[in-house]
């Protein structure tokens, strides 16, 4: 698969699939394999090019993938027909919800017919009727898609205007459409543009549901706070409070328990002053909200953390220390990939993990809820099932023997390393043990301790999921 392509870009294929090493009719599982090889061959740090060309491979073909389990009809159009040309270089496309069409005699719908020859022969004249079509008594939030995607694979049809402006005025057309809703929020995280102080024809002003626009402000928020852009995200506070905070209170205080989580380290005076008048704010609000009540209880773990952060430098991890204090800034995938760097350097000294995680519960339980309340959210805990593995059964089971002199707290020890050397997670385990009570005598008290031990169980699950994550068999984002 990998070996196929060479180092030089230049000699690579056109075809999404090909750069994989695919046939088109791969599924999910081969194409995800396929880029998980080729990513570790070509990183982002030594072969540039090559990463964002693999990654908007892989980005074309599993978009071909959710079209073709959408469509009955024949799926015909070659992806290399979606390349966008220049003099300089050939781009690859980027995906595409409409990069394969059904057979067009099986079809009336004036925009599929439109976007079919667009598919064959791309040209400007199809991007025109396309336009049309919107403004006629025939569209459809699928005219508007396909205006959006027209122009993201060919910005030289209508240079100046940006692709996301068709999904704004797809959602005043048509409310809510979750593919709408979904792209946009992508661009507001993508096009760092739309992040910019805006006019009076400021985008918010088109979505029209206050929660609509309370998804835009989020995935426009967030891209803001993880550029600290403190004075800017102050401003934008203040202009949409105006609109917001008496007619959708709801929708405000999630969007102000948000910002309060990005700026809670601030450390400029800027970033201060806005944490100061959010955390007013917040506390004003109608306190016998249930909602609103479990948002003040997060707020105020964050306030105890914030307020000893400095008190308590966790011994062993200063990495996993900083990182929990921009955690509130990083999304799901940018904080899995931090903390698994921080992990890799337990990976050999699981009693090092052991002990730096339990030193956090101890020291700074309001750090560790933070941990737990980040990776739980990242689908790290599985549910505890019991396991039927004859060979993994008989393993634990050797290993629990083992154990049966030892007090619990070197038993820890031994279940840490196993879990590492096995690879195999903490709720898998506790699974194992389960199953092994009726025939192993000490099997079940310490499947009831390692329920209770939420470090072990952490630890054994950070380290599992780590080595499962940079194995060859790696889920991408």
């Amino acid at each position: 698969m990998s070996e196929q392509l060479s180092d030089n870009i230049e000699e690579w294929p056109v075809s999404p699939f090909e750069v994989l090493g695919l046939p088109r009719t791969a599924e999910r599982t081969e194409i995800r394999r396929a880029y998980s090889a080729l990513i570790r061959r070509f990183r982002p740090e030594t072969h540039p090019k090559q990463f964002q060309r693999v990654r908007e491979s892989f980005e074309a073909a599993m978009a071909a993938l959710e079209v073709r389990s959408q469509n009955s009809g024949d799926i015909r159009i070659d992806l290399t027909t979606l390349v966008a040309h220049d003099d300089a270089a050939t781009t690859p496309s980027s995906k595409s919800p409409f990069s394969t069409i059904a057979d067009s005699t099986t079809s009336t719908d004036d925009a599929e017919l439109v976007w079919d020859r667009f598919s064959d022969a791309p040209d400007a004249i199809q991007y025109e009727e396309i336009r049309r079509l919107t403004q006629s008594s025939k569209s459809s939030a699928d005219a508007f898609l396909m205006a959006y995607w027209m122009l993201r694979l060919r910005p030289d049809f209508s240079p100046g205007e940006k692709a996301a402006e068709w999904l704004i005025r797809g959602i005043t057309s048509f409310g809510a459409d979750p593919r709408l809703i979904d792209l946009l929020v992508d661009e507001f995280r993508r096009d760092a543009d739309l992040t910019e102080p805006q006019n009076s024809g400021d985008t918010a002003g088109y979505i029209l549901s206050s929660d609509l626009l309370c998804i835009y402000l989020i995935g426009r928020w967030n891209i803001i706070g993880q550029k600290r852009r403190w004075k800017q995200l102050a401003d934008e506070v203040d202009r949409s409070r105006v609109r917001l905070a008496m007619d959708h209170s709801e929708a405000w205080s999630r969007l102000l328990f948000r910002v309060y989580e990005m700026v809670a380290f601030a450390n400029d005076a800027v970033g201060g002053s806005l944490l100061e008048s959010v955390q007013k704010e917040v506390g004003g609000m109608n306190l016998m909200q249930q909602r609103h009540l479990a948002s003040l209880d997060t707020l105020d773990m964050l306030s105890e953390f914030r307020k000893h952060q400095y008190d308590v430098w966790l011994s062993g991890s200063p990495a996993l220390h900083q990182l929990l204090l921009e955690s509130t800034n990083l999304s799901s995938s940018m904080f899995r990939r931090q903390l698994f760097g921080v992990i890799e350097g337990w990976i050999d000294s699981p009693l090092e993990a052991l002990n730096c995680v339990t030193s956090l519960a101890v020291k700074l339980p309001e750090a560790f809820w933070l941990l737990l309340r980040q990776v739980d959210g990242l689908g790290f805990f599985d549910d505890p099932h019991s396991v039927r593995d004859s060979a993994l059964l008989e393993t634990v089971g050797t290993m629990v023997t083992s154990c049966k002199h030892l007090e619990y707290a070197h038993a820890r020890i031994v279940i840490a390393e196993f879990c590492r050397d096995e690879c195999v997670s903490g709720t898998t385990m506790m699974g194992a043990l389960v199953s092994l009570n009726d025939t192993v005598s000490n099997a079940g008290p310490f499947a009831a301790a390692l329920q209770q031990d939420t470090p072990l169980l952490l630890t054994c699950q950070l380290i599992c999921r780590f080595l499962e994550a940079t194995g060859p068999t790696i889920d991408t984002d």
